[in-house]
Order: structure tokens, then C-alpha cells, then sequence
């Protein structure tokens, strides 16, 4: 069994006169992110991994959830192409390459991307990611490169 973690980053900056990567989180996005990630502590879902977007709110958010999980923030991993247009291939490619000793993997991105993928990987739901949005879907697979669209069932559900 497969758990695949997706996580929108909290709330950021909307005008920060610098460009849209260096936006950071606001105190209300710190506060939800950290709400959200101690209800993750509290359903004992530890992830293995953590891959984050290279933008800031998304990193930032990316250090919370680890500060929680006593995950090491120097093992935070950063994929470029979480950023800005990737695809639910993007997202199966990236994940195919992870060594199946990892059974539960989070990742740390952005809108609209994330809906999308989260509703094409889902088995049947909708679910519109507002910021912090963090879902968990399983798979029934026990290598990452066999997980596929439409396949996954959701065992978590966290939107504050």
C-alpha cells in the first residue's frame, strides 16, 4: 500500500512588490498550516518523504509540516516542476522514481494544478484545494511506478 500526501500551501502574500516564487506565507497561513499538520500528528500519518515547489509559501509550508512530523527540514526535497503547469503525468513520473521503501510521501504544491491532479488520481470525488487544503489518497500497489489515475481512495481530508 501506497499513501500519496497532497498538500496546497497555506495562505500567502498577495502584494509584495517581488516576484510570484518569493511570496511568503502570512500569519494566517502559518496558523493554518501548523493547525493542519498537528491533525495530521494526531491521526499518526508520518511521511516519509516530503517534496516541496521551489516558491517560498510552499517551502514554508514544507518546514512547518516537518517541524510537526520531527521530519528533518534538511531532507526536504524541492522538484522545479511542482510549480507552475505541471500535469497528473508530471506528478506520476516524479513519483515513479521514488524508492519503494517509502510508503508515504507528501507533496507540497500549488492551484489549480493540485485540484486537477487530486481529482484525476481519486477513484471518484471533487475537491476544490483552498489554501492548506491536504488530502491522502492510498493506493493499492506496492511500487510507486504502478500507481495510476483514478485509482487512488481518499483516507484523508483536511481544509481549516
Amino acid at each position: 500500500m501506497k499513501q500519496l500526501i497532497l498538500v496546497r500551501h497555506a495562505q500567502a502574500e498577495t502584494d509584495n512588490n517581488s516576484s510570484d516564487l518569493e511570496r511568503n506565507l502570512t500569519v494566517y497561513g502559518k496558523q493554518t498550516a501548523r493547525l493542519v499538520a498537528k491533525n495530521i500528528v494526531e491521526k499518526r500519518i508520518k511521511p516519509q518523504l516530503i517534496i516541496s515547489s521551489p516558491a517560498n509559501r510552499a517551502k514554508q509550508t514544507a518546514v512547518i509540516l516537518a517541524t510537526e512530523q520531527n521530519y528533518p527540514l534538511e531532507k526536504i526535497a524541492t522538484n522545479n516542476l511542482l510549480y507552475s503547469g505541471f500535469t497528473s503525468i508530471d506528478l506520476l513520473n516524479i513519483i515513479s522514481k521514488i524508492n519503494n521503501d517509502y510508503n508515504c510521501i507528501m507533496i507540497i504544491s500549488h492551484n489549480p494544478d493540485l485540484s486537477t491532479i487530486a481529482n484525476n488520481l481519486l477513484i471518484s470525488s471533487f475537491i476544490n484545494f483552498k489554501p492548506s487544503t491536504t488530502i491522502g489518497l492510498e493506493f493499492n500497489v506496492d511500487d510507486w511506478s504502478n500507481v495510476r489515475a483514478r485509482e487512488g481512495k481518499l483516507f484523508l481530508f483536511e481544509q481549516e
